[in-house]
């Protein structure tokens, strides 16, 4: 199961499976842009850009194992300076939690 769902998040990381792949991502939004945490890499906080549609970051570890859940909020920072160095998924969460969007995240 645990390699099913890291090949999962692989492929959603890379953006291989586009339209013309088996599954398909929900729209973003109506102006087609996608929420992007900032700094990438980072070391102690990120920040979430785009997030209109946002209300909560969940991040996963490349094992598929849950690390940290934040709620989204306008202008917050998150704090993930207690994740160990490495590279990490964050998934953006609508209120009604379907995936908008999944993005590495490098932590250092």
């Amino acid at each position: 199961m645990k390699k099913a769902l890291l090949f999962f998040f692989f492929l959603l990381s890379f953006q291989l499976i586009n339209g013309a792949g088996y599954f398909s991502i929900p729209n973003p939004g109506e102006d087609g842009v996608r929420p992007v945490v900032y700094p990438n890499p980072a070391s102690d906080f990120i920040h979430l850009s785009n997030n209109a549609l946002v209300r909560q970051l969940v991040i996963y570890n490349f094992s598929g194992r849950q690390v940290l859940t934040f709620k989204a909020s306008e202008g917050r920072k998150y704090n993930i300076s207690e994740l160990p160095t490495g590279m990490y998924l964050v998934q953006f969460l609508d209120g009604q939690k379907r995936i908008l969007h999944t993005q590495r995240l490098h932590k250092r």
